[in-house]
């Protein structure tokens, strides 16, 4: 049995207040363990008591009542576990359930673990369960197994070698309904990972790479991309030296068993930090490192020497020194950052953005500087929502959008058109009734505003900008065909169809603009093998150019006092008069 205990009291030197003090003085975390062991069975449990949790620990671990159990079986190689149990694959970056008490975290599994090891240096693990939260259990389902060889053990012709090598191997699913009214999720997420590690004589070389299927959570704000962790060693040592370098690679590896999870919340790996943690001066000096999941990468050096004993610097005892350097950084984005770009990649898909929302985020930045702004674009409508006059809609609640969108998923878009025909008349007729996005924005404005879209549209917004130079880069027809069918071209061969069958993959919302997307069609088309790479290509183009002239067409027509210019003329323009 354990019992942290603290008192809080008011100390007015290091300006500790009762502001500063939880309202209950006196607060416990506190556990006790019942183990029973024969020689191939054991059982135990947990209870635990925290009345109330201590400072700096989780608000949701104030409670009480059996945390952890589990019976166990071990015998010939054979070690069945049902019920609670911690487990890692490999260095973690795949699978790791462990608990730490002195920081509040603990991610064990209850369920179902086997480990058989059938000949000598040959390992297996296979488990299936869901991982604690608290005093109570995630929502998502994790399996995985794992298997690892020993090549120096299991084949005798190598045991004598002066090289041994291990490799192996993990799978690792979870798996989650569902139950989202607007994205549509995979419930099944996959990852698996392969390992190796080589010994020879006083060196040791070893890599582990993980890669995740896409898996949109709260910690990547739900986009569909792939995940993917290296972590390389390569170490010598001989009596009273040793050296160790290290590089890793992470790219969008936060791994939960429940989705709208963040954080440390039921983590299913663990992503070790390559930095070296001293941990009797943790509290004073050194702020201990973790890994960013959504991409980083790190190089470390580790310097170790003794100072032979009795002899100047070494003493009686002998000296150790040791040395480390560890740096880590997030690689710049190519291209749009470098040229501080705002309101880019403020979205991550498969969230929706609409001209609302858009304004209201240029305006938020304008607020913020004295520069003169200089809005880049060809979407017409956006740019005219800053310039020109905009209906004056407030923002719609999630809640609302939620609710409207269950009510879609239900009824379907042809019972929200006649709908729409009813409560505004005006608008459904100016638009296809096949046109989902702009019929669920019009109900939405309804039900959260009680005024429909045709009122909203009379009532417009003031203009906020004093003078605005439109400046259209002017390029011959023919060149611009050109160039627009080159990029076409580009595009197909840098694995545009790739990410149409992801998206495709993903199932998607038929409601989502992204679907409008020009070449999306054709391109899924090609995907599925339903018409020939001549002409998808073709008719990606000709999508494309037609889009390039609409663009013309509007800027000719809303662009009024506009300068068509060619690129560098333009750049000379803005500078000197803007």
């Amino acid at each position: 049995m354990i019992l942290f205990s603290q008192l809080y009291y008011e100390d007015a030197d290091l300006g500790i207040t009762s502001e500063n003090l939880p309202s209950e003085k006196f607060l416990i975390n506190s556990f006790a363990n019942l183990l029973y062991t024969t020689s191939n069975f054991s059982a135990g449990m947990r209870y635990e008591a925290n009345h109330n949790v201590l400072l700096g620990f989780d608000k949701r671990y104030n409670g009480e009542g059996i945390t952890y159990r589990y019976t166990q079986f071990n015998k010939d190689g054979l070690d069945i576990t049902l019920g609670n149990f911690y487990e890692q694959f490999g260095s973690g970056m795949i699978l790791r359930a462990f608990e730490e008490r002195n920081l509040g975290y603990d991610n064990a599994f209850d369920g179902i673990r086997l480990k058989y090891s059938p000949f000598k240096g040959v390992y297996f693990k296979s488990l299936i369960g869901r991982q604690r939260l608290y005093f109570d259990k995630a929502e998502g389902i994790v399996r995985g197994f794992d298997g690892e060889i020993s090549l120096n053990e299991s084949f005798e012709s190598l045991s004598d070698m002066k090289t041994q090598v291990m490799i192996g191997g993990s799978f690792v699913s979870k798996f989650q309904k569902d139950l989202d009214p607007i994205y549509i999720l995979p419930e099944n997420v996959a990852s698996w990972a392969s390992r190796f590690n080589i010994i020879h004589g006083k060196w040791i070389m070893g890599a582990e790479y993980v890669y995740k299927y896409n898996d949109p959570s709260a910690t990547n704000n739900f986009i569909y991309k792939e995940g993917q962790a290296l972590l390389a060693n390569l170490g010598y040592s001989k009596k009273g030296f040793g050296v160790s370098l290290a590089a890793k690679r992470i790219d969008n590896m936060s791994f939960n068993s429940d989705r709208y999870l963040s954080g440390q919340d039921v983590s299913i790996n663990f992503l070790p930090a390559l930095t070296k943690q001293h941990t009797y001066n943790l509290a004073a000096t050194l702020y201990p490192y973790a890994t960013n999941p959504r991409g980083e990468v790190s190089y470390q050096a580790d310097l170790m020497y003794k100072i032979p004993k009795k002899t100047l610097l070494g003493g009686r005892y002998g000296t150790s020194i040791a040395v480390n350097f560890a740096t880590t950084y997030v690689p710049k984005r190519k291209f749009i950052d470098q040229y501080n770009c705002k309101l880019f990649n403020f979205l991550s898909y498969p969230e929706k953005c609409n001209v609302g929302l858009w304004r209201r985020k240029s305006i938020e930045l304008l607020k913020k500087t004295k520069k003169t702004p200089i809005f880049v674009g060809g979407t017409g409508l956006y740019l005219d929502s800053l310039i020109n006059n905009i209906s004056n809609i407030p923002p719609i609640s999630k809640k609302i959008r939620l609710r409207v969108n269950r009510i879609f998923l239900d009824k379907g878009k042809n019972y929200f058109y006649e709908k729409l025909l009813k409560i505004d008349n005006s608008y459904a007729t100016k638009i296809s009734k096949n046109d989902t996005q702009r019929i669920l924005r019009a109900v939405e404005v309804k039900v959260a505003t009680g005024k429909n879209f045709s009122y909203w549209h009379k009532h417009k917004k003031e203009n906020i900008f004093e003078r605005v130079v439109y400046v259209v880069l002017n390029l011959e027809r023919d060149d611009l065909y050109k160039k627009i069918n080159e990029r076409c071209k580009e595009m197909l061969s840098e694995g545009v169809v790739d990410e149409v069958k992801r998206f495709l993959k993903n199932k998607i919302s038929v409601d989502h603009p992204l679907h409008k997307a020009i070449g999306l069609e054709i391109l899924s088309n090609y995907s599925r093998g339903e018409i020939k790479t001549d002409q998808a290509l073709s008719l990606f183009s000709r999508d494309t150019r037609r889009y390039a002239k609409r663009q013309l067409t509007w800027f000719k027509n809303r662009a009024n006092g506009a300068k068509h210019l060619c690129f560098d003329d333009a750049k000379n323009y803005i500078l000197n008069n803007v």
